[in-house]
């Protein structure tokens, strides 16, 4: 018996939903440049041409994932705005604020946190722009702002944001790893001391 258009439907939603799922995982697992659609297609265990039905590119994978979040789970959005606005140290405050509530949501937004932290350090050239947050660029505004008011510490922005966002790297590793939202972050306020003046 041929399936109806509705049936249809929701075995294509499905099926998009598992390639979606899966490759949230790898990405995670692999970074965007290590990824390949062939990794996607395999742990899918769909065909490269059922992978292409849905998806144009590793790059189309990865917008859903985001426009998915922007849609489903806008709270999980980082309010970037809000933060440039406060700007400096406090905004930097917002940002500990922002990654640490991420981390002890659930699996999928510290997975997603994960694909921002990682964003700004795409090698690979790109078949269209990549969609979410730039933490680094975000952290590096928020440093230099804070120097120039004074609140956080003399040196190079380019190393303070780089330590900043290895640390927030490290958590979100740890949280991915661990699989326990109720496992300990640092401190925020110890975090913030490294470039706290």
């Amino acid at each position: 018996m041929p399936r109806s258009a509705e049936q249809s439907a929701l075995l294509r939603e499905k099926r998009r939903t598992k390639i979606l799922q899966k490759a949230l995982m790898l990405f995670a697992n692999l970074s965007f440049d290590d990824l390949t659609i062939d990794d996607i297609a395999k742990a899918c265990n769909c065909s490269h041409g059922l992978f292409y039905h849905y998806f144009k590119s590793k790059e189309a994978v990865y917008n859903a994932l985001m426009e998915e979040r922007h849609n489903k789970h806008p709270e999980w959005e980082c309010p970037t705005e809000k933060i440039l606005a406060v700007g400096g140290y406090k905004g930097l405050e917002l940002t500990f604020q922002y990654i640490n509530e991420r981390l002890h949501d659930s699996e999928a937004a510290a997975l997603l946190l994960d694909l921002d932290l990682h964003r700004p350090f795409t090698t690979l050239r790109k078949s269209e722009p990549l969609l979410g947050e730039d933490f680094y660029t975000l952290i590096y505004k928020l440093v230099k702002k804070g120097r120039d008011d004074g609140d956080i510490i003399f040196g190079d922005p380019e190393d303070i944001a780089t330590l900043v966002v290895d640390a927030a790297i490290g958590a979100t590793t740890r949280r991915i790893c661990t699989r326990d939202p109720s496992f300990k972050t640092a401190d925020i306020q110890l975090m913030l001391s490294l470039a706290h003046r």
